[in-house]
Formats: structure tokens, sequence, C-alpha cells
């Protein structure tokens, strides 16, 4: 009898892998569907193979500041360096070739360094030595510039890939709906910022979303031992290294843990110690201050917008809001009206959500710039997801379950149109139009 049940127990977690696979490879592939035909009408568009035109990346590459990302790999495994006056005259065609080097990077005392963090670039550095074995890229020639971007774009889709299995792992332990499930997930890795923004490019919300899926499938697994709690805060810190504004998300759940058991004092400040060392000691080097950083170095640490023009944006422009975008994800706010209520896991999460949206609607380029909808909350992508999974799980009522489906068909029809039309690009001057919404004449 037991030898049956420890068959049937292997039997059912080779069944999980195996769905856990699919939902992984689906969503991989349908990522970078597009990515051949985005490089061959770059090439065609080019007309010189040894010099990189503007209309030469335009359809590879979905923003230029995802540059320091892609050829920080590059420049460690080839030149063993973190500094990128080697190839500025490369990178500078990305940008303003007059301008004594591009806005995406700093002079320092050792040389030009990238204004975001290094953290990312370092994270999806694995992913770029088996390609960089079968070919040593001479980015002299525009074809091996072309093929960094086309790499950046595997690995951009292929972490987010994971973000999305290890989110269907996490509302798996929350609702045990299978088809709804799937059909959320979907939901999640079509309809939302991570079609258009972290499968699309090296973005730092593309590593910290993976790292934001991990903390929360712990999270919800409820397993904090002093070795979990380790770990978490591991990855907190390393988030904090990813984007200093993840201290929004890592404060809350560092608080968490300390009430959950006041013993995760010495596990938090242990797995934390790590990052803080590594961030004073990089902001010393680069910026002359542990305080410093690179937004700060460059005169752009500014927070201008006023409320009345960011909070409507983020809820009800239809180039940015949840209204527009995600009308889905609004039913996770639903569960404010019974805040006291709810478990103090939730509350976290409602806490994240709520000042994200504070601490970047007064960021001056809160709407994210020339990216497709709100980038600048990504990040509370899998927490205001989570908390929708939270509401609508029990959901029987067919006429609820069809009103679901049409607004997850809607999500990923207007995240698609950004992808394949827009490609994940939405201009500052659309942001109370229609125009990011409709396909290209």
């Amino acid at each position: 009898m037991s030898e049956l049940k420890s068959i049937d127990i292997r039997q059912m977690f080779s069944k999980a892998r195996c769905e856990l696979l699919l939902v992984f490879l689906a969503v991989f592939l349908i990522y970078i569907s597009n990515l051949y035909y985005d490089y061959k009408k770059d090439l065609s568009k080019n007309g010189n193979d040894l010099i990189l035109t503007h209309d030469g990346y335009r359809n590879t590459l979905t923003s230029v500041d995802n540059v320091p990302n892609v050829f920080l790999p590059y420049l460690i495994l080839e030149k063993h360096t973190i500094y990128f006056d080697s190839i500025l005259n490369v990178v500078k065609r990305f940008e303003d070739l007059n301008a004594p080097h591009p806005y995406f990077l700093l002079p320092t005392d050792g040389g030009l360094i990238s204004v975001y963090p290094l953290a990312s670039a370092f994270i999806s550095l694995p992913f770029y030595v088996l390609p960089f074995l079968l070919k040593n890229p001479d980015l002299n020639f525009y074809e091996n510039i072309m093929l960094l971007l086309v790499i950046s774009r595997v690995v951009a889709a292929f972490i987010t890939a994971i973000s999305v299995a290890l989110m269907y792992l996490a509302i798996s332990k929350i609702s045990n709906r299978k088809w709804l499930n799937l059909l959320l997930v979907a939901f999640f890795a079509f309809g939302t910022p991570l079609f258009t923004i972290a499968s699309r490019g090296l973005w730092m919300h593309t590593t910290s979303l993976l790292l934001i899926s991990l903390l929360i499938y712990i999270l919800l697994k409820n397993e904090l031992n002093k070795r979990s709690v380790f770990w978490m805060s591991l990855l907190m810190g390393v988030l904090v290294l990813i984007r200093l504004t993840n201290i929004i998300i890592v404060i809350p759940v560092g608080l968490y843990l300390l009430i959950q058991n006041k013993k995760n004092l010495f596990p938090v400040l242990l797995g934390g110690l790590p990052a803080i060392l590594t961030l004073m000691y990089t902001n010393f080097l680069f910026y002359g201050s542990v305080l410093s950083n690179g937004y700060v170095a460059r005169d752009d640490f500014h927070w201008t917008t006023s409320y009345l023009e960011s909070l409507p944006g983020y809820f009800v422009s239809p180039a940015r809001g949840f209204l527009f975008l995600t009308p889905l994800l609004l039913i996770g706010f639903s569960l404010i009206f019974k805040f006291n209520k709810l478990s103090l896991l939730y509350k976290m999460f409602m806490a994240i959500c709520l000042i994200q949206i504070l601490v970047m609607g007064k960021w001056w380029a809160w709407e994210g710039a020339n990216a497709f909808g709100a980038r600048m909350l990504t990040e509370i992508i899998p927490f205001l997801f989570v908390l929708t999974v939270e509401v609508v799980k029990n959901v029987k009522h067919k006429i609820l379950l069809a009103l679901m489906i049409v607004l997850v068909v809607y999500s990923i029809l207007i995240h698609s149109i950004g992808v394949f039309n827009k490609k994940s690009r939405c201009a500052e001057l659309d942001n109370w139009n229609f125009n990011c919404l409709v396909p290209l004449k």
C-alpha cells in the first residue's frame, strides 16, 4: 500500500513538472515569435554591413535604455572590463554621434560606466556564454552588433518566461482550479507589461520580475524557516542592486518576515549584508560617495510630477492606465475595501502596490518615457496579479466568468498590438489619446 502511494506521489510530481515545462516553453516561444521578422526587417533597412544606422535596429531593440545591459556581457566576456570606452563609437550610434558620450553612460575616474546598475547584466551573463563560445563577435561589423541584440532579446524572453512559470506555481498555492490558473497565467504573460516590456529587452524590470516572482512563490509556500528567510534576504539584496527603487518591495517584505518571527532578524540582516556592502562600495568607486548613484551623478534625480497628472494617468489614461490596458488587475485593488480582513501577507502585497504607485507617481518620467504602458509600475504586476487571483479564484457565476474571459482576451489583444504593431513603444504625447491602442495604419 505504501509502495503504491509513493508511486502516485512520484507520478503527481512528474506530471506537475511536465505541466510547468509546457507553460514555460509555450510562453517563451510566443515571446520570441516575431524576433526573426524584426531582425530581417532591420537588416533590410540598414543598407550597410559595416555601419549601424538608425533604421538598422529599431525593430530588434525596443529601447535604447537597454543598450548598457546588451553590451555589458560582451565587455565582460571579451574585454574583461565593465567600462565602455573601447566600444564608445559603437554605442554612440544608438543615440547621438556628435555627443561626447550617450546619455546612458557616465564618465568616471576609471572610464565610461553605465548610468544604470550593473546587476541585471551580471544576472544575464551566463546566458551569453554559449553563444560567445560558438562565435566571437567583432563589433566592427553590423551583423555582429545585431547578433548581440538578438541574443539579448532571447535572454529577456527566457528570463521572463521563467518568471511566468514561477507565478503559475505561486497561484497554484492559492487556487486549485487548473483551467482558471492557466487562463490567468496567460493573462499575466501576454496581457501585462511582461509581454510588452520585460520580454522584449534586457530592462532592469526583466531581472527584477524574475526575483520578485521567486520571492512571491516562497512567500505563498509559507515555509519561513531560518534558511528560507536567509535566501529570501539574499534575493531582496540583489533586487536593490538591480534597481534602487526595489527598496519599496524589500522593506515591506523584510518587515513581514520580522513580524512573522522575531528570530528572523539575524538571517534577514545576514542575507542582506552582501548587497549593502556591494552597493556602498560601487557607489563610492564610481560616484565618489556611498550615498550616490548613477541618476544623482548625472543630475537626473527629480521627483517633480503632480499626482493630479500621474494618478489619473496610472488608472484611466488610454495609454498608461489599468482601465484601458489591464482592467482585470483593477479587481485586485478592490481588496483595499476589505483591508482589515486581509491576511498580513496580502496586506503587505497591497501596501507594496500602493507605495510604488505613490512613489513613481512623483518621478519626472512617471509614464515610463517612450515605452508601451506604465513601465514604472512593472514591478508591482506580480503582487497585484496575486491579489486579483485571490478575488476571482472562487468565482463560478457564468456571466462573471464570461466577463473575466472577455477582459483577459481584451488585454492580450491590446498588448499584442503593443508588441507586433507598436514595437513596445508609445510616445508621451499619446498619454491621453487612443493612438497606442490601435494598430498602425
